[in-house]
């Protein structure tokens, strides 16, 4: 049986022994529609599980075909061509500060979280093809901050409307707040 692309990346993933969870796109599709939307799929890893010694150890599975950085650090690896169709797979390094979580998007912008929805002891799982899939804790929460209310209804979206779109700068000066709406999901 041929295993998707999402599956092949669960594979080299886990021989990494590299800790992940569903995100954006990917975990929207599989919770919602129950087939990940892609041709990107995103995964979130904890930055504090992507050790030198584990990213070697993920490029003898699997070659990393950039290795995206910012003033915080690594900031998402990705890995092409894992299927014929060269699905692009994106690792999004989470990263903890005071009470809040963050991964950084592209340059300078950032998503930010509250920290118990990346916590590694609050992640649930979902159950898809057959396998449990990590996935951040009050999914529902997280979907909200990142696509709107109107999560469960199909849309066009672009991460730079996400409620929770922040500057690196104000990551790093800890100049953080959540508006009405996430104050609303609690």
């Amino acid at each position: 049986m041929d295993l998707s692309p999402i599956e092949q990346a669960k594979e080299i993933l886990d021989k990494a022994k590299i800790p992940f969870c569903l995100m954006a796109s990917t975990l929207l599709g599989v919770y919602r529609d129950g087939e990940p939307l892609g041709p990107i799929y995103e995964f979130a890893v904890l930055a504090d599980d992507v050790t030198p010694k584990r990213i070697e150890k993920l490029e003898k599975f699997h070659p990393t075909t950039a290795k995206r950085r910012n003033e915080m650090g690594l900031g998402i690896l990705d890995l092409g061509g894992i299927s014929p169709n060269n699905n692009n797979f994106e690792l999004h390094l989470v990263y903890f500060l005071k009470d809040y979580a963050f991964h950084n998007l592209s340059g300078d912008q950032c998503l930010v979280w509250p920290k118990e929805i990346w916590q590694k002891k609050n992640w649930k799982q979902i159950k898809w093809n057959g396998k449990l899939w990590n996935m951040p804790n009050q999914v529902e929460r997280y979907l909200a901050m990142y696509y709107g209310l109107k999560w469960r209804e199909p849309q066009p979206f672009g991460w730079g409307n996400a409620p929770n779109l922040f500057l690196l700068r104000d990551v790093k000066a800890r100049n953080i707040y959540f508006d009405e709406l996430t104050a609303y999901l609690k």
